[in-house]
């Protein structure tokens, strides 16, 4: 794979789940309860978190703006929905039907 190394150094180029996301998680759980919670990763780039998500509910939704890593989120987490869009301030969360969790 060709990589633009200046846009990896902007964004990260993560390619293994490695010890520091884990913490991340922990630390993200021990605020925020995600047993069968809705979660929208916006901004989910491969998909680590994303397909992190899944050990604790099915409901997870990643939103990336750049299509190459959300083509490579959707092989990573699969059977989560994957987005190609960028957030907008019109989106949502009241609704009784959005998420609950917004990571």
């Amino acid at each position: 794979m060709d990589m633009d190394l200046e846009k990896a150094a902007e964004r990260g180029n993560p390619s293994v789940w490695r010890a520091g996301q884990e913490r991340r998680l922990d630390w993200v759980r021990r605020y925020v309860p995600l047993r069968d919670r809705r979660i929208l990763d916006v901004g989910c780039g491969v998909g680590m978190y994303t397909a992190a998500f899944r050990r604790y509910t099915p409901h997870v939704f990643g939103i990336e703006v750049e299509l190459e890593r959300a083509q490579e989120a959707q092989e990573r987490a699969q059977g989560v929905a994957q987005a190609l869009g960028e957030w907008t301030a019109g989106f949502s969360l009241r609704e009784p039907t959005s998420v609950g969790v917004v990571a």
